[in-house]
């Protein structure tokens, strides 16, 4: 959905897009290139994720400058609103896994031998 969306914002806008600076042809390729490749190679995983990987910087540069596109404030507003509360769940449900439960002494303390336990109940491949 969130590839849908800009992939579309990015076509309404390619022009404005590459009016704003001088080097902003580059990263509007590198952006188109992207979703060309995530989608299009989708059925091989593996090849689809390492090549697009290589193009993500875009991401960086076309998302800060769709809000130069748009005329109305409350564009604007609304879709900030949208990339700060899409970033918000992406690093929050890409934090829920075992593995990154962090404890220290201000936060949890726990002794070592319950830690391992845990450590060893969720990664039992590990001895």
């Amino acid at each position: 959905l969130e590839r849908l969306l800009t992939g579309i914002l990015l076509f309404c806008y390619i022009d404005k897009l590459r009016e704003i600076r001088n080097g902003n042809n580059i990263f509007v390729n590198s952006m188109l290139f992207y979703l060309c490749t995530f989608l299009f190679l989708s059925e091989f995983r593996t090849i689809s994720l390492r090549c697009s990987y290589l193009f993500i910087y875009a991401y960086w540069i076309v998302w800060i400058d769709l809000i130069k596109c748009f005329t109305y404030r409350n564009n604007k507003i609304l879709y900030l609103s949208f990339v700060a509360l899409y970033s918000l769940l992406k690093v929050y449900f890409l934090n829920t896994t075992a593995m990154s439960e962090y404890y220290n002494i201000t936060i949890e303390n726990k002794p070592y031998n319950e830690r391992l336990i845990h450590f060893r109940q969720h990664f039992n491949d590990v001895k």
